[in-house]
């Protein structure tokens, strides 16, 4: 199913509440519809439209006397159906005020914009992030993929990840292959993506001038 999808699944259960921005890819609206929580979609990186979502929760609750259940802000780094970037600061300034989790796809993000991926671009703390994680099958150059959190989450998400409980280990050379590219992100990040950087810039010009939108 996917690493979002097992990710999303692994800590969102049915009477849950997820608030996803409407751009996030398709394995991530698998793993929200799988997931059974009740799914709450805001405007495409719009902080207004997400903070107005939040605050008609906390009224609806308020009014309602609800039960408290899990409640989780869901997003991309660099997103995969449009390319550009979340407002990352904003998001962690919500998802602390309202008391939400925070769960970020970077795969488009890590090696690209940034060798830290989105976090590293903006400056802040990966454990910012509650559930960060990321497909090894951009810029990693492998397979699979990672999640990263605190040792609770890390734990839980040991037991109860389906695509890491009902699949086989990665191979030891696509771990090998993850463990170089980290190594040599690490050594030589801003290099490698200042010329990711100038590569993009070139084919968005070279588009243009054959009339490409």
């Amino acid at each position: 199913i996917g690493c979002p999808a097992s990710v999303i699944t692994a800590f969102a259960k049915r009477g849950d509440l997820l608030l996803m921005d409407d751009a996030c890819h398709y394995l991530m609206t698998q793993g929200a519809l799988l997931s059974r929580s009740n799914v709450i979609w805001y405007a495409h990186n719009n902080m207004e439209a997400l903070e107005s979502a939040l605050q008609t929760v906390n009224e609806q609750c308020a009014q309602s006397n609800a039960a408290l259940t899990r409640r989780f802000i869901i997003t991309e780094g660099v997103f995969h159906n449009t390319g550009d970037i979340c407002r990352l600061p904003k998001l962690i300034e919500l998802k602390e005020r309202y008391k939400y989790r925070l769960v970020m796809d970077d795969s488009h993000a890590l090696g690209t914009i940034h060798a830290k991926g989105t976090p590293g671009f903006f400056n802040v703390r990966h454990d910012k992030v509650d559930m960060y994680f990321a497909g090894m099958d951009k810029a990693l150059a492998s397979t699979g993929g990672f999640c990263l959190g605190n040792k609770e989450i890390t734990h839980h998400q040991t037991l109860s990840g389906a695509g890491y409980v009902f699949s086989a280990s990665a191979p030891p050379f696509s771990c090998v292959a993850v463990q170089t590219v980290l190594a040599l992100l690490a050594e030589h990040g801003k290099e490698y993506c200042r010329q990711v950087m100038d590569n993009a810039t070139l084919m968005r010009t070279a588009l243009r001038d054959v009339g490409g939108d």
